[in-house]
């Protein structure tokens, strides 16, 4: 599968993507292959187990970033949810907020996953 591939599949924005990255898609390409790297979803994973909301809003936040930066919105809507549900007070919304984020976001690796393979 290749970048444009993975953009069509996952209905990502890519002109948008590439417009962020000022039109250089090797150097757009190279950051999305490192997202399933990037430690901030375990990060968020621990805080949420922990119950430290004031890490879950930080790191849901760092994540939120992240993700709207390479234009994956699945993640960085719902992250952003969970980041406005924290500062509100509605902790009862953490467990399903996470929920959709880990989904979304095994969704995502997994096809990181299979680029140019």
């Amino acid at each position: 599968m290749d970048f444009n591939e993975l953009c069509e599949k996952l209905h990502l924005d890519h002109a948008g993507m590439l417009r962020r990255f000022s039109g250089q898609e090797a150097i757009l390409i190279k950051f999305f292959k490192k997202f399933p790297d990037d430690p901030t979803f375990l990060n968020l994973k621990d805080a949420v187990e922990k119950n430290d909301t004031v890490s879950v809003e930080h790191t849901a936040h760092t994540l939120k970033g992240i993700c709207a930066n390479l234009g994956i919105t699945s993640v960085s809507d719902p992250a952003s949810n969970l980041v406005n549900a924290v500062r509100a007070g509605e902790y009862d919304k953490i467990g399903p907020l996470f929920a959709e984020i880990s989904k979304a976001y095994t969704d995502i690796c997994g096809f990181i996953n299979r680029l140019n393979q």
